[in-house]
Parts: C-alpha cells; structure tokens; sequence
C-alpha cells in the first residue's frame, strides 16, 4: 500500500519539477488545481525545482482523510531546490484509493510553507 502511494507522489513530483503541467493535471484528473494553476505556482516561486531526494519520500507520512469515501489519505511532500536545499514550496496531496493498490493523486494545494 505505502510503495503504491510514494510511487503515485514520485510521479506526481517529477511531472512538476519537470514542467509536464498539462500531463500532472490529466494524472489527476483535473481535480482541484488546473495546468495553469500548477504551472502559476511553480513559476511564481524563484528558483527551479528539482526531484527531492529519496529519503524525503522515505520521510512523507501518510493520514487518512476521516469519513472519506472512496478510501482518501493525505500527505505532504516538500519540493526541493536546484541549489540543493528544501524550497519553501510544498506540494499538498491526496490519494483517492480507486482499487487495491491503486491510487490517484489529487493536488490539493501547492504553496509556500
């Protein structure tokens, strides 16, 4: 359960840091944040962002969203700079359960902390 959540958050980071806005808005299903609002977000922060590292996946938690249907939990993923540091950006997210093992990420904010 836990790798098919961090895989879903992986991709859904490396589809920002990599400017695919378009892409990242289809994988969650258009849900909450538009292309145009992922790519504002990113573009109003100064720097260029970059995959974290892995032991900042190995770190996210995850919390289920009480009373959801379909099964929802929630977590945190810093977002990291290209100077090598944690940026002040933070992708919020929450994973919809769409069968066992399947989840669709839904962004649910992406903002400075």
């Amino acid at each position: 359960m836990r790798e098919a959540m961090l895989t879903a958050v992986q991709t859904l980071v490396g589809l920002i840091v990599r400017g695919e806005y378009d892409t990242a808005a289809a994988v969650t299903r258009g849900r909450r944040l538009t292309a145009e609002e992922i790519r504002q977000a990113v573009t109003e922060h100064p720097g260029t962002l970059v995959n974290p590292p892995e032991h900042v996946f190995d770190e996210i938690e995850f919390d289920t969203v009480t009373g959801s249907e379909p099964l929802t939990y929630f977590a945190v993923c810093p977002l990291w700079d290209a100077d090598g540091e944690e940026s002040d950006l933070s992708l919020e997210v929450e994973l919809e359960e769409i069968g066992p093992g399947l989840y669709v990420p839904i962004i649910a904010n992406l903002h400075v902390m």
